[in-house]
């Protein structure tokens, strides 16, 4: 009798480890073949979403989404977002484009940090036209002509419009074809005046120099000359060296007051 028990409780043991076993090794399976099914390696398109386990071409709203989730270093979030701007894969009415704009620009305003970096990429990438030297090209597609006028809204969204986040944004205008906004940004400012320090330079020489001191002036001439280019309109840059990066004096005496520290 008691082997007989014995053996009864030991069967029931092995049967219960085997069902532990089983269950343990199909959950693990689900849950790889889902994780498969949610984030595969690579789409087959670039700009493609996976929808219920194919493939789609992305709406706006699915694009948003992929935008918004955090996702792993290396591997953009952006491409979606750039198809839809761009009509890689469907024409899109300008109103459709404008109020997907919109999203990205709340979304450069209220998001992570890492998602107003990507949504900056996003806009950057759909205004992108085809090098004329054949350096780069643009992502397929369309360029979507409203990413200029994004970028202006949230720069003059700052309170401060010589802040870094600022700053960054009219560069950003300025790549998406807003020199012209960043031109009479520039034309409307006085440039600043010269206050001279004393530096002592090696080998102990002195030497006159302009104390640099934030300006909008300085930092649109900035762009003018540097962020794409030379530019109609862009100040003169020795002068521009001069008074906003404290290079050695030219002639300007007239932009001096001669204080010395």
């Amino acid at each position: 009798m008691g082997i007989l028990q014995s053996t009864s409780i030991g069967g029931r043991m092995a049967r219960h480890i085997v069902l532990v076993l089983v269950g343990f090794l199909g959950a693990r399976l689900y849950v790889h073949a889902h994780a498969q099914e949610v984030e595969p390696t690579t789409a087959p398109v670039p700009g493609l979403v996976l929808v219920n386990g194919t493939w789609q071409v992305p709406s706006p709203l699915a694009a948003l989404r992929k935008l918004m989730v955090p996702h792993e270093p290396g591997r953009p979030a952006s491409a979606p977002a750039i198809a839809v701007l761009r009509q890689q894969f469907e024409p899109r009415s300008r109103t459709e484009l404008d109020a997907f704009a919109d999203e990205l620009l709340r979304v450069m305003q209220e998001g992570s940090e890492d998602q107003r970096r990507d949504a900056a990429i996003v806009l950057l990438a759909s205004a992108r036209m085809e090098a004329k030297d054949g350096a780069w090209l643009a992502d397929p597609g369309e360029p979507y002509r409203g990413a200029a006028n994004v970028f202006r809204r949230l720069f003059e969204s700052y309170d401060d419009p010589l802040s870094g986040e600022a700053q960054t944004a009219l560069a950003n205008l300025l790549d998406t074809g807003g020199v012209g906004y960043v031109r009479a940004l520039f034309e409307a400012s006085e440039p600043p005046a010269c206050r001279l320090q004393h530096e002592i330079r090696s080998g102990g020489l002195g030497e006159n120099r302009c104390m640099r001191s934030p300006s909008m002036w300085c930092q649109a001439g900035k762009l003018l000359l540097y962020g794409a280019g030379p530019q109609a309109g862009a100040p003169d840059r020795v002068r521009y060296r001069r008074l906003c990066e404290g290079a050695s004096p030219a002639s300007e005496p007239s932009h001096c007051h001669g204080l010395h520290s």
